[in-house]
């Protein structure tokens, strides 16, 4: 900002015909003043277009894909031990733009020239690992939840689920639970219980997608 002279001898010529005269020197430090707060607002305000912009850039899936670290195969899980979280600072919308909505990353486990894939950690009861299929480019292919049906307890049911990926990318998925009647005093009756077990196993095939063997 610059203050001319004439600006100068003009305000100092309003104050002296409205019987309020200044010294020059206090003129020049409400000028002063002037331009040094004009020279903040300026400064927020481009620091603040700048921070914008850094959040708002666009970052391709191949550098999201980059930095997000390896998961080593063979992997086995249990629902009662919750996967880590990586410590990448994706914002968002990042991660609901190229993986799944609302959830952390793991990590890859697989990266081809003709798919990617990666475990995701979906907040829910438990943390859930989801296993997400893309095409090079980010585009989804497949996804499959690792946890089917049990994990703890409640009044009429003892369940846990776990699962196995394979380096082969095969994906074996357990889970057993056992069924029982309570008593009117709360009671488990021992002859009413049953057993459920279960296992499916799937595959990730060469085009990325999630196929139940």
């Amino acid at each position: 900002m610059k203050v001319s002279n004439s600006g100068v001898y003009k305000l100092w010529l309003i104050l002296k015909n409205n019987n309020m005269t200044m010294k020059l020197t206090d003129i020049f430090k409400i000028l002063g003043l002037t331009i040094l707060m004009g020279c903040e607002h300026t400064s927020e305000k481009q620091l603040k277009t700048e921070t914008k912009n850094i959040n708002e850039k666009e970052i391709s899936f191949n550098d999201y894909l980059t930095a997000i670290p390896e998961t080593k195969l063979p992997l086995d899980l249990k629902c009662e031990v919750a996967l880590n979280g990586s410590t990448l600072e994706f914002d968002r919308a990042t991660i609901d733009k190229f993986g799944q909505e609302n959830s952390r990353i793991n990590g890859k486990i697989a990266v081809t020239e003709n798919f990617t894939a990666i475990i995701y950690l979906y907040p829910a009861d438990i943390s859930l690992p989801i296993i997400q299929t893309t095409d090079r480019q980010g585009k989804k292919i497949s996804e499959l939840k690792v946890y089917e049906r049990w994990c703890g307890e409640d009044e009429f049911s003892w369940g846990t689920s776990w699962a196995k990926i394979s380096k082969d990318l095969t994906i074996t998925l357990s889970d057993s639970a056992i069924i029982y009647k309570r008593n009117e005093a709360g009671e488990i009756i021992e002859d009413s219980k049953t057993t459920e077990v279960s296992h499916r196993k799937f595959q990730i095939d060469n085009r990325g997608r999630i196929i139940e063997k």
